[in-house]
This record gives C-alpha cells, structure tokens and sequence, in this order.
C-alpha cells in the first residue's frame, strides 16, 4: 500500500511521501519542537505525539521549570458531538471536537537553559536547540514564550475596549489587569493569563461586604475557570465603595450604538 500511494502523489501533486516511524515505547521525556502548525513532542528522534497549535486555549509558568498547557473545551452539542460521540472539527477554525472524557491539561517539566533560534526567512521555524554565541534563557521560559507566540493566546482581535489596572480578586486571589474586548474580557496576572468569553457569563452580582468599606463583584462563570487542578466556578473582586474611576471608552459612536443599543455620548 505505501508503494501505491507514495506512486499517486508522485504522479498528481509532484510530491514525495516520506516514511516516518513513530515512538512507542511509551516514555514520558523527550524534545519538544515547535513546527509551523503545532508543537512536536519527540523521544529519540521521533515523534511521539503532536498538539496543533489550534487545539491551545491557554499555557501559564505552574512553577520554576514547569509548563502548563491548556486545551480547548467543546463549545456545544452541535460542534462537538457531545452525546458520547467523538466529533470532530465540523468547519475550518473551529476546536476539534471530543467524547465525555477528554484530556484538558498537560504539564511539561523542562529544566535547564535554552537559546532561542530563529529562521531569518520566513520566522516560523524555532526550537529549543543550543548554540554558541547566543544569549541562555530558562528553557521553561522559553519555552512558554514561544507556545504563547504560536498559539496566539496573548492577541486578541480587535482593540481594547476598556482597560482596568491592579483590580483585586478574591477568588482566584491576586491583583488582575482587565482588557475589555468586543466578544471577551482578558485577566491579565504575575503568573496566570485567562481570556474569558462574555458569553460565558451567567450570573453578574453587586453584593456589600459587611464592612460597609468594600463592594464585591461576582461573576458566574459556566464552564469555570480553570487554574491548574482547581476549578472557580466564580470570580470575586473587590472595590472600595467610595472609589470612583472615569474611564474613556475607546469606541466609536457607532460602536457604542450597536452596544447599547442606544446614543451614548
């Protein structure tokens, strides 16, 4: 069969089919790869799994020398198949579909330094290789730098509607910057990047704290938010009572129009 077909792309698109074995010994350390489309996960030079970058929700630094890596959940029944079923993709652009069970998260461990090479040409083409000459990074570091650039979690289209600085969240707890989007807001920490569709929320609440100092914002979220092994289901954050802020919105007048859906000024 590999001679038939190797002979059918020859003849009809001019192309050679190259033999490539898989690893299967079932190891868990290797190299990773970073290709045009998705990231390559290699044990003795050759390929054990690949990630397409369009499958990556999201990645963080979980520690030191350790990588989280999130992946896309099912958006809905109809895209995905969710009734037991595997899916799939149903239209280019969209994340690949999945059963009841699924795999959410991988954590990679990468110790040591790294250089970062980069091809002049075309700039697609980095990899965690070493040589003389250039500058040593944490690998771990690099590593996530590069899967954020591919993966294009950190961009978001369209321009900052709103941007909110320092707000405090009690849940998760830290102190988070606020990008407001068309279509999503971006929580931006030290340590952990969330982008979070409008669509996801379903519940907005207003509550006093007891110290009649303070407001809390609470936001229901469906599916939750997800940092590491911990699940929140909401996010709290937490303002002074008295504070006020006047923020310009960077919109047009059209834009506001369609919004809110009425003349704001």
């Amino acid at each position: 069969e590999y001679d038939r077909v190797h002979k059918i792309f020859r003849l009809f698109y001019g192309l050679g089919l190259e033999h490539k074995d898989h690893a299967l010994k079932g190891w868990n350390w290797g190299k990773g790869e970073f290709g045009k489309a998705e990231l390559a996960f290699n044990v003795q030079n050759r390929p054990a799994f690949e990630i397409p970058y369009s499958e990556v929700s999201n990645t963080n630094l979980a520690g030191k020398n350790e990588v989280a890596v999130e992946f896309a959940l099912p958006a809905g029944g109809n895209e995905t198949g969710t009734n037991g079923h595997l899916g799939g993709a149903r239209t280019k652009g969209r994340k690949s579909g999945a059963g009841k069970d699924q795999l959410v998260e991988m954590r990679f461990y990468i110790p040591g330094t790294a250089t970062k090479k980069e091809n002049e040409e075309d700039g697609e083409d980095k990899s965690m290789d070493g040589s003389e000459g250039e500058e040593q990074h944490n690998a771990a570091n690099l590593f996530y730098e590069t899967l954020m650039e591919k993966a294009e979690i950190g961009e978001v289209a369209g321009d900052t509607f709103a941007t909110f600085l320092e707000v405090l969240h009690l849940t998760p707890r830290g102190r988070f910057g606020i990008d407001m989007y068309e279509a999503s807001f971006r929580l931006r920490g030290k340590t952990y990047d969330y982008k979070i569709p409008y669509d996801n929320i379903k519940k907005f609440m207003l509550l006093p704290k007891p110290d009649d100092l303070h407001t809390l914002i609470t936001i229901g979220l469906d599916p939750p938010l997800r940092q590491g092994q911990t699940r929140y289901p909401f996010l709290v954050m937490q303002f002074k009572r008295e504070e006020e802020v006047t923020i310009e919105l960077n919109m047009t007048k059209y834009v506001k129009h369609d919004a809110f859906r009425t003349n704001v000024l």
